[in-house]
């Protein structure tokens, strides 16, 4: 039987239990970004402190505003590349650090070079739409694809898209430029 089991397929079946083991919970969730792209992580504690979220997830999630990888950044941490245009060398050096120590990785972009790196190496990523608009007055867009990917990985109920949704209906675009109108003259 050894000689006709080439592809192992014994071995495989008789240690696939072990596979409801595996490691899922990261020590961290590393959000790498600058700009406009890393003001999400703290949207996102907002949202979380003000229970707007319904978090599933005691995980912190941490910016990192270089190049690399912050030096705690190993194999229980998850990796989020985001950069807006998809073209921001220090994202894209955090990526590349990343694929390099073999940690996993997940992205969020409207295109650009990153975009292509995610396909090419079968990265999760989510597209973030209108990049005709600055990074930094997309947040909108970042912080609901971040929730996504939140919820594609279960550490966020499939709720928190309605929380968002909420939010969204709760904010009044006549009072906000009431409040910006001072801020512009």
């Amino acid at each position: 039987m050894e000689g006709v089991d080439k592809s192992n397929l014994k071995k495989i079946i008789i240690n696939s239990p072990g596979q409801l083991k595996a490691n899922l919970e990261w020590k961290y969730f590393i959000l790498c970004g600058v700009g406009g792209s890393s003001i999400t992580v703290n949207l996102f504690h907002y949202l979380e402190l003000n229970r707007y979220l319904p978090l599933t997830i005691t995980t912190p999630l941490y910016p990192h505003h270089d190049y690399d990888l912050p030096p705690d950044a190993d194999a229980n941490s998850l990796i989020i590349c985001a950069s807006y245009s998809g073209n921001t060398e220090e994202t894209i050096s955090s990526y590349k650090k990343a694929r390099e120590l073999g940690l996993e990785i997940a992205g969020l972009t409207c295109g650009g070079q990153l975009a292509d790196l995610f396909q090419q190496n079968k990265i999760p990523w989510i597209k973030i739409p209108d990049k005709t608009i600055p990074p930094r007055h997309g947040l909108g867009y970042q912080m609901a694809a971040l929730v996504k990917l939140f919820i594609a990985y279960g550490f966020l109920l499939h709720t928190a898209q309605d929380s968002l949704n909420e939010a969204a209906d709760k904010i009044q675009p006549i009072e906000i430029e009431k409040e910006v109108e001072p801020l512009i003259q």
